[in-house]
């Protein structure tokens, strides 16, 4: 048998280049369910600035600097890890910064004018990680009040003071010139006497509220509006709370499947923002929403995530996803123990994502 046969002169068509501007990229939609993907949106992406209708670059690392960009002293912290930086504000004596350290070193430096090394606090050491600060103005000087488990402190220009022995209070805020906190090993909230932030015994004018019910450890409290808002691990609850204790109301006004991570949530003044599981939350007197849901998939982990609210964006660390095998920076070297990886700064029409 025979075959007989020719070849056929097919054309193919050739792939068009096309140009897309880059001014035409929307944004991230990261959710599974968003299809098809058009070019105007990725589903990952970081170390970008999305907002005002431009993509530019995003925030980087820097050293740390002073008000007038001098460079902060070094901290001698070999063998020891930073729980936690707050700014302590004073209008006479010039801004300062406050390092607490895992083994419960005080460390200040001076964030206006040019210091050699930071100043330790010899006298204090509190290695609780549940610490609070507040920065207060009365009689005339500015503190920064200090609120551990086991302590009270108040920092100002003259030192760091020992104010007595805690009640316990963690996750502590002010609210109408009293001190509101959580006292979890007795699932109640304490608050304070009416201008004295430290003195919370019932017969001096503070007192305790008990929570009944289920909803987990207490966490935290957060003065928003005429309210104060108790954060539990899987619940959230509003006390209405003015200046007379006889007016105080507590409601449970929110519960979640998910535990709430207390070191996310950051109040602007309008809204508080919070981490639950990996999704955000943000809460006000009226509602709560999701308003971050297509970037959220990007979360990996928000166990032990952290967040603040302040030049008008919520900025949240946590641990992001990664694309296929792919590493950053030092990313999966050996001996570095790192839990998050990202920094989100989430603004009014605004994204940035750093990894």
């Amino acid at each position: 048998m025979k075959y007989f046969g020719s070849f056929r002169n097919e054309k193919f068509p050739s792939l068009k280049r096309l140009t897309y501007r880059i001014s035409s990229f929307s944004g991230i939609d990261a959710r599974p369910d968003i299809v098809p993907k058009n070019l105007s949106i990725g589903s990952y992406g970081y170390n970008i600035h999305l907002g005002r209708g431009k993509l530019t670059d995003s925030y980087g690392v820097c050293i740390a600097a002073g008000k007038n960009g001098e460079s902060l002293p070094t901290l001698q912290s070999e063998g020891k890890k930073i729980l936690r930086v707050h700014r302590h504000f004073d209008k006479t004596d010039g801004d300062k910064l406050l390092v607490h350290s895992d083994v419960g070193r005080f460390y200040s430096c001076s964030l206006s004018e040019p210091e050699e090394s930071f100043t330790y606090y010899s006298a204090i050491e509190d290695a609780s990680e549940d610490l609070s600060f507040i920065n207060y103005y009365t009689d005339g000087t500015d503190y920064t009040l200090i609120f551990s488990p086991i302590g009270f402190y108040r920092f100002s220009s003259a030192g760091l003071e020992d104010m007595g022995e805690s009640i316990g209070v963690i996750g502590a805020c002010m609210h109408f010139d009293r001190i509101f906190g959580v006292l979890p090993d007795e699932n109640a909230v304490a608050f304070s006497k009416l201008l004295d932030p430290f003195t919370f015994d019932p017969a001096s004018g503070g007192g305790k509220i008990y929570l009944m019910g289920g909803g987990g450890r207490l966490l935290k409290a957060v003065s928003l509006g005429s309210a104060v808002y108790i954060f539990r691990e899987y619940s959230i609850y509003k006390l209405s709370a003015l200046a007379d204790p006889q007016d105080f109301s507590l409601k449970e006004v929110l519960t979640l499947s998910y535990p709430v991570r207390p070191r996310t949530i950051a109040s602007d003044g309008a809204d508080i923002y919070f981490v639950a599981g990996e999704e955000i939350y943000r809460l006000n007197a009226s509602s709560v929403d999701k308003p971050f849901e297509n970037v959220t998939p990007l979360i990996e982990s928000a166990e032990k995530a952290v967040g603040r609210y302040m030049m008008d964006k919520y900025f949240l660390s946590c641990k992001m996803r990664k694309f296929g095998k792919e590493t950053v920076g030092l990313e999966g070297t050996a001996g570095l123990i790192t839990h998050n990886n990202a920094l989100f700064a989430f603004g009014k029409d605004e994204l940035d994502i750093v990894r």
